[in-house]
């Protein structure tokens, strides 16, 4: 897929358990980031806004604003995205997900829901255990995962438990009243 070229918009933006992330530099418009001023950004992304228009239709796709920016996320210098292991990107990538609730929260006073792609899969046991006591209580969190070996006994004491089965979501306490044959089966699944 082609790259289409960027509007030029850049910012920084940090996660906790990283040391700084930074803009890409193979942008070929100029750097623009914090010293900035949010009127001048404005002015920036709305010029970029209508020089891209007309490319925008033809092609059906937005090219300009922030979901085009690329994150590069550094630990004690390295680049995590580049050379981090399955587990350090997914934590990175985790980090990230939960200072954005704390920003909903702080943009809204509300929390918002957290949804969770199978968390666990990549995580070692210790970043399991750092991951279920960030969450503990304190956000409402849906999470999907085909191991459940992954999550303390403590933590699913806590949980409402769910299965898809058959394409219905089911929840645990009524597959544990139908047959017993039929929930071992599930189980094995």
């Amino acid at each position: 897929m082609p790259r289409t070229q960027d509007s030029g918009l850049r910012t920084h933006h940090a996660a906790p358990g990283t040391q700084h992330t930074e803009p890409r530099t193979d942008n070929p418009e100029p750097h623009h980031g914090f010293q900035d001023s949010v009127e001048q950004q404005e002015a920036m992304f709305r010029e970029a806004l209508r020089r891209f228009q007309r490319r925008e239709v033809l092609h059906g796709v937005s090219m300009v604003g922030p979901h085009r920016d690329d994150l590069v996320f550094r630990a004690d210098g390295i680049d995590v995205t580049v050379y981090g292991s399955r587990g350090e990107q997914r934590a990175v990538a985790l980090a990230l997900k939960l200072s954005e609730v704390e920003f909903m929260e702080a943009a809204t006073g509300e929390r918002p829901i957290l949804l969770l792609d199978d968390v666990m899969s990549e995580l070692d046991p210790s970043r399991r255990h750092l991951v279920l006591e960030t969450l503990g209580a304190s956000v409402q969190t849906l999470i999907t995962t085909t191991d459940l070996q992954s999550f303390s006994p403590e933590f699913l004491s806590h949980a409402a438990l769910f299965h898809v089965q058959q394409g219905t979501v089911v929840p645990e306490l009524a597959l544990v009243h139908s047959s017993e044959e039929g929930y071992n089966q599930h189980k094995g699944d």
